[in-house]
């Protein structure tokens, strides 16, 4: 039936949905091993330790890293920063070289507050304190850059502490307002105000400079994600005109993810609040005034918050991501590494088979060969020791023998002659033990001529 099934209807014997597919071993096992894959097995893995460690080491020291940055004009939350002396720089001064003379001009500071209630803006303000500006004033991470700067020469915030928040078109909205005035008849300490030739000397076709802190984003660096530097913003100062200075400065918010595991439950966001300089507006209108005299203003600078809020979110090397990116590095090296042992192994393996199936191994041969000769030797030591021993156990059987019959013979000896004399006179005793003694000689002499086994019989009868 089977055979019919098969050539009549090959299609249907050769459908079996269960079949089981044959497995083939070698010496017992499924695959051939070979010196040059384990050789590269321990690369592969040693490769893979190598890489991990120095990933995790990078992933320790967070030099590693990526981020992203989204720019916002509005928010849910009134944009603000508070600003101190040791998180905020800024100072002024007229001049090329700057310089401070109030016996010629005189800055004032005031800061604004407004507040937008019902369509109507409340307003307050308050006058700041301006001093020379000194190092001591400052944190400590400001003054290499304004070492060499001529503070001294410029106009400082003394104690400073205010938020800087909003901008015009929110309900909020503050700013730090600056003035400069020409000297008029004395100074605030009662000195005497230069000559008004001498003072339009100094102010006419001069410049008025203003150091601003800046800071350049670095967002890799996990422990430093900002540098400080400086910008200086300067504007022209003219008899006929009055300047007006608008410098902005921005937000940037910075979000790190500080978790090692890259796991969503241990995520920990540390936030951190920056100030840089946006831009800066100059605009110049004419000077109604046309004089210096009487203290009018002649040039003013507004600080304030830019509508442009920058959040940056970083994120550095996670464990997880350390797996993945080695997983996807080292499957190229496996393809690699298996396409060149694929190919030796390969070889090694039919050379094996062809060895085993028809060939033999000279080496293998020859030692069977020493070990027979060996095992022939030994046996042959052992025969002849065994016939030794042999020998020398017959030995002492025929000198037992003979012992046995000495002792034998003279117990015959004894009983004859004790009969003897019980049955005879003395002189036949001494003739029949001439006899007697002629004979033993006779019968010695005959032994000695005759085999053992004769000697026997003869002692026996």
């Amino acid at each position: 039936m089977e055979k019919l099934i098969k050539n009549k209807c090959k299609f249907i014997y050769d459908i079996d949905f269960f079949g089981k597919e044959p497995e083939l071993y070698y010496k017992g096992k499924e695959k051939k091993i070979s010196w040059i894959g384990r050789i590269f097995t321990f690369l592969y893995f040693g490769l893979y330790a190598i890489i991990f460690i120095y990933k995790l080491i990078k992933m320790i020291q967070k030099v590693e890293g990526s981020f992203y940055e989204t720019y916002s004009n509005r928010s849910e939350e009134i944009p603000s920063i508070q600003l101190t002396n040791k998180n905020f720089y800024g100072g002024f001064a007229l001049g090329q070289t700057p310089f401070i003379d109030e016996t010629i001009y005189y800055p004032k500071l005031e800061f604004w507050r407004g507040e937008r209630i019902g369509g109507e803006w409340s307003w307050t303000s308050k006058d700041l304190e301006l001093v020379r500006c000194q190092l001591d004033y400052f944190d400590p991470k400001y003054w290499d850059l304004f070492r060499d700067k001529p503070l001294n020469d410029l106009y400082c915030i003394k104690d400073l502490n205010e938020t800087l928040e909003g901008y015009q078109h929110e309900r909020i909205y503050s700013y730090f307002f600056v003035t400069l005035h020409s000297c008029h008849n004395k100074t605030k300490n009662g000195s005497d105000c230069k000559p008004k030739e001498v003072i339009e000397q100094y102010l006419n076709k001069n410049v008025f400079q203003f150091f601003i802190q800046d800071i350049n984003l670095t967002p890799l660096d996990f422990y430093n994600p900002s540098q400080i530097t400086q910008k200086i913003i300067t504007g022209p100062v003219f008899k006929n005109l009055y300047q007006k200075i608008y410098a902005y400065m921005q937000i940037i918010n910075v979000e790190t993810d500080d978790d090692y595991l890259g796991l969503s439950a241990f995520t920990k966001i540390n936030s951190q609040k920056l100030l840089k300089y946006d831009e800066s507006w100059i605009i110049s209108a004419p000077n109604e005034n046309q004089t210096y005299e009487q203290g009018y203003p002649f040039c003013e600078i507004t600080v304030q918050l830019s509508e442009k809020v920058l959040t940056q979110k970083r994120t550095f090397t996670k464990i997880t991501e350390i797996f993945g990116e080695i997983g996807g590095t080292m499957e190229v090296v496996y393809i690699f590494f298996n396409v060149f042992v694929s190919f030796i192994a390969g070889l090694l393996y039919k050379t094996a088979l062809v060895n085993n199936l028809f060939s033999f191994d000279l080496s293998k041969k020859i030692i069977k060969l020493k070990e027979n000769k060996n095992d022939i030797l030994e046996s042959n030591e052992s025969k002849d020791n065994k016939e030794i021993k042999e020998n020398k156990g017959n030995q002492e059987i025929q000198e037992n023998q003979k012992n046995l019959e000495n002792q034998e013979n003279q117990g015959n000896k004894d009983i004859k002659n004790k009969l003897f004399i019980e049955n005879n006179s003395p002189n036949d005793i001494t003739n029949k033990n001439s006899d007697l003694i002629n004979n033993d000689i006779l019968k010695n002499i005959s032994n000695q001529q005759r085999p053992l086994n004769s000697s026997k019989n003869v002692n026996k009868k």
